[in-house]
């Protein structure tokens, strides 16, 4: 059982091309940055090292000040793409490029990545991610296949069907693949990110016959996935019920 669990899912985002050039660190800064910038329409937006590391509670003061300093000053590969002036006793900041807000970004939970650092985070909310898509493609199949007049109601159907498809859910994938599928973080780094998650209990690993390692989340997390989404249904159908749990275990009905 994990030792560890993820409460109140605060995000924080980021772009993967900008991580790809700065770093992890300078892309979630920036991230903060643009959006400010780009919803309060100001030009430049003031903030300081400890009000960066009250919102980076992952982050130490040093490495906010080396993302801050990858941000604003270019080098022979990158070019600056923050800029910043003094104004009395603190800094303003602002954005050289523009910010497009409907690029793709990759988000990891706050609290997690405190607790275990932001690369497993990261891992953690993308491979999470398909683990439960895998899960739910599959229980809505077996839903659309079963009948509803053989179950009390459409609550009981798709706890039944969860039961059933509990097996799929899994993220088939090899750590070398998950990096080429997010190249801002190196192969060595998400091997030792992985190898987090299975020590602290977060993800759980078998090998298949073809050597791909298969994530399954803990059976505790796999509860609350199930749960929520048969409570749901019980509100959208008015038959809510308190702790309506799926079956444990593979159940036969004939």
């Amino acid at each position: 059982m994990s030792s560890l669990t993820v409460k109140k899912p605060v995000y924080h985002e980021f772009l993967p091309s900008i991580a790809k050039i700065y770093g992890i660190n300078a892309a979630v800064i920036f991230q903060y940055i643009s959006y400010r910038e780009f919803n309060d329409s100001r030009r430049f937006v003031g903030v300081t090292i400890p009000d960066l590391m009250t919102l980076y509670p992952y982050m130490s003061r040093k490495q906010i000040w080396a993302a801050l300093q990858a941000l604003i000053m270019p080098t022979r590969k990158t070019s600056a793409i923050l800029s910043r002036r003094s104004d009395r006793h603190s800094f303003e900041y602002s954005s050289c490029i523009d910010y497009d807000n409907g690029a793709p970004r990759h988000k990891f939970n706050v609290e997690l990545a405190t607790q275990v650092g932001v690369v497993p985070a990261i891992i953690y909310a993308n491979v999470s991610h398909w683990i439960e898509y895998n899960w739910q493609d599959k229980t809505s199949a077996v839903v659309a296949a079963l009948k509803l007049d053989d179950f009390k109601n459409y609550v009981e159907l798709e706890a039944f069907a969860y039961a059933q498809t509990r097996p799929a859910a899994y993220h088939l994938k090899s750590v070398f693949d998950w990096t080429c599928q997010h190249r801002y973080i190196p192969l060595r780094t998400a091997e030792r990110g992985f190898q987090t998650l299975v020590s602290a209990g977060l993800l759980e690993v078998v090998h298949r016959s073809n050597r791909l390692p298969a994530w399954h989340l803990p059976k505790k997390e796999m509860a609350k996935i199930a749960l929520k989404s048969i409570q749901d249904s019980a509100l959208e159908f008015g038959t809510a019920k308190r702790n309506c749990l799926p079956p444990k275990g593979n159940v036969n009905r004939t």
